[in-house]
């Protein structure tokens, strides 16, 4: 490949000092320095959240209101995660516990030498090793390119250092006069031009550059040369295609058909730079997980449970066949037809055994509590809104049309505001009883819960409210599902508003009043048009003495409920 001169770099250097610059020289980029903005990229923005407390669960009786919600701000920093391992993907030095960022992966150590490198992509080795880079390969610019034909090629050795031109290279012509030929001059690996030593043709006359010296087989001919079709040719170096061990100045024409320095047919040994990341010719280990002829039979397949692919046996760059190790599935199932990894779903026969198929995808199955539409989706395989531990199972969800937020208090009372006064008013659990056999939760969800009001002086509760915008022109239901404790009627009533956030001219529409220890069915809303009124706010109360748990407020487009 074309290099930069080295007075080029030189002239980089300098200008990057006087413009407040750095320059990384083993990544090949430059950043800009304390005058300039980040390359890497922006700020990002973190979470550093303060207020009251959200929960406000507690026993009945017990007070509680809602503490405001905290900000979010602060912010991140450039590049990636902080305290990467050894071999994962990187940015800058500062984002690896393990040692520098070189070639986008974290190295397991200091890695600064020529021709070294921390990615597989370069070595051939596992990322995060600090390995020589193969050869035929200069990622860094290390290398640079010698004026000789014979000398440094501007390319890695696959050894650490920096290559001379291999000795296929050739540095002089053959040549043949004087009874004598001189077969071509090749490069000796070592940044030299060795001097081939003169043949005698024996009286036989030069044809072009070379002597017509016939033969039958190579000992006919003088040494340095062999017999190609019945005429003597020169030798050919390591690196160099071969058919015969004659045809090689080595005398070894391994089993890929290559010149080879050495006898090379050994397990997972091979003479390719392609097999071992050195140099054409050059005996050496195949690289660990490559394939290497017949050496390590077998093909990739299933295991025994179809829950990982056993791979095809590789090299384990030690000269040997290296264990195999299933690779999971996680998620899905082998497939048996192409000994992979299956990456998409049409049922649940595609997934794990603790996973369901949803929109295409394997998703490991849900737990008690969790949200589900369908009983594959839990664990349990009980769903009723949840995945529940046992039947009945009733943990009913808010239509997608449902204006307001939180409107189940499935944990808190989350989006609902709490007005101050002397009335408890916070969140109870869906497993808690009342002394009249209710659950706090409309359906009995131990999941879910209600929202409590207890009012026990001469005066009405504060309100537990909500605001929220409407369409224009709408027909809406209105309603909500109320047990009463003890004491007074409860009361959860809906106004309209002119205006955005609830201000302007108001209208009451809507009053959901309830006097009675059972749940109230929630399915006798008020149904009424929003008009020209544009936002609406629910605000639920106990009158004097009273105490009640409301639970599935709605506000939906009709004819949708709750």
């Amino acid at each position: 490949m074309a290099k930069r001169p080295r007075l080029v770099w030189l002239a980089w250097l300098v200008l990057a000092a006087f413009a407040g610059c750095s320059f990384d020289s083993r990544t090949l980029k430059v950043t800009d320095g304390p005058g300039g903005g980040d390359a890497s990229g922006g700020t990002t923005s973190g979470a550093s959240t303060s207020g009251g407390d959200a929960s406000l669960a507690g026993k009945v009786g017990s007070s509680g209101s809602v503490g405001t919600a905290g900000s979010v701000s602060g912010e991140g920093g450039a590049g990636g995660a902080p305290g990467l391992a050894a071999g994962e993907a990187c940015k800058a030095d500062g984002d690896c516990a393990s040692g520098p960022c070189l070639d986008g992966v974290c190295c397991a150590a200091a890695c600064a030498g020529p021709c070294q490198s921390c990615s597989n992509a370069v070595t051939g080795k596992a990322d995060g090793a600090c390995e020589s880079v193969q050869a035929g390969m200069d990622p860094h610019d290390d290398c640079a390119q010698g004026k000789d034909v014979c000398g440094l090629d501007g390319q890695c050795d696959g050894a650490g250092a920096c290559r001379f031109a291999p000795p296929s290279t050739m540095c002089g012509m053959e040549s043949c006069g004087a009874d004598k030929y001189t077969p071509p001059a090749q490069c000796d690996g070592a940044g030299e031009c060795a001097a081939p030593e003169a043949v005698s043709c024996s009286g036989h006359p030069c044809v072009g550059t070379r002597c017509a010296i016939p033969c039958t087989t190579t000992p006919d001919c003088p040494k340095g040369l062999y017999c190609d079709n019945k005429v003597c040719a020169p030798q050919k170096t390591s690196g160099v295609t071969c058919a015969t061990a004659d045809e090689c100045a080595s005398a070894v024409c391994n089993g890929e058909k290559v010149c080879c320095d050495k006898a090379c047919d050994t397990t997972c040994n091979s003479c390719k730079q392609a097999s071992t990341g050195q140099t054409d010719g050059k005996c050496a280990f195949v690289q660990a997980g490559l394939k290497h002829g017949s050496d390590c039979p077998g093909t990739a397949k299933c295991n025994a449970g179809a829950t990982g692919v056993t791979p095809a046996p590789t090299c384990n760059g030690a000269g040997a066949c290296a264990p195999t190790t299933d690779a999971p599935c996680n998620n899905y199932i082998c497939d048996a037809a192409t000994s992979s990894c299956k990456t998409q779903c049409a049922g649940a026969t595609d997934c794990a055994k603790a996973d369901y198929c949803a929109a295409g995808a394997c998703k490991p199955k849900l737990v008690n509590g969790a949200l589900c539409t369908a009983p594959a989706q839990c664990t349990s395989a009980i769903c009723g809104g949840r995945c529940c531990a046992s039947a009945p199972c009733v943990c009913p969800q808010p239509s997608t049309g449902n204006v307001l937020k939180n409107p189940g208090f499935d944990k808190d009372l989350a989006s609902w505001t709490v007005e101050a006064g002397a009335a408890t008013i916070n969140w109870q659990p869906g497993t808690f009883m009342d002394g009249a056999g209710s659950y706090a939760d409309a359906n009995a969800c131990a999941y879910s819960g209600a929202a409590y009001i207890s009012e026990p002086d001469s005066n009405d509760s504060q309100t537990l409210w909500q605001c929220v915008p409407i369409a224009l022109n709408t027909d809406y239901n209105f309603s909500a599902q109320m047990a009463t404790l003890g004491g007074a009627d409860a009361h959860c009533m809906l106004d309209l508003y002119q205006g955005p956030g609830c201000t302007g001219n108001v209208n009451n529409v809507a009053d959901a009043s309830w006097l009675n220890v059972a749940w109230s069915p929630g399915t006798n809303p008020t149904t009424f048009n929003s008009t020209f009124f544009v936002s609406a706010k629910v605000h639920c109360f106990v009158h004097a003495g009273g105490s009640f748990f409301i639970d599935d407020v709605y506000l939906t487009p009709a004819p949708n409920m709750y």
